[in-house]
């Protein structure tokens, strides 16, 4: 299923910047900082956009030594967001 869901987001477009604006709710942003698909500069954009956002970055490395290491940056920047 992984393929598919990747084909599938790969034809969705990302949010503008101006769609990102309106969202006013805690979002955190996680990224890696070695993820050559996913440039960590297009979070830290996204987060900027955001009014009430946090990022977390980790390296695709961490994850390999611990799967959990992305889903953590992202918990624990949306608690930044949140002002915990």
């Amino acid at each position: 299923g992984l393929a598919d869901t990747l084909l599938a987001a790969s034809r969705s477009g990302a949010p503008t910047l101006e769609e990102l604006a309106a969202i006013d709710v805690p979002v955190g942003v996680a990224a890696f900082v070695d993820d050559p698909v996913h440039p960590v500069e297009v979070a830290r954009v996204w987060a900027k956009a955001l009014p009430r956002a946090a990022l977390r970055t980790t390296s695709l490395e961490a994850v390999g030594a611990d799967r959990e290491a992305l889903g953590r940056a992202a918990l624990c920047a949306w608690r930044d967001a949140c002002g915990d």
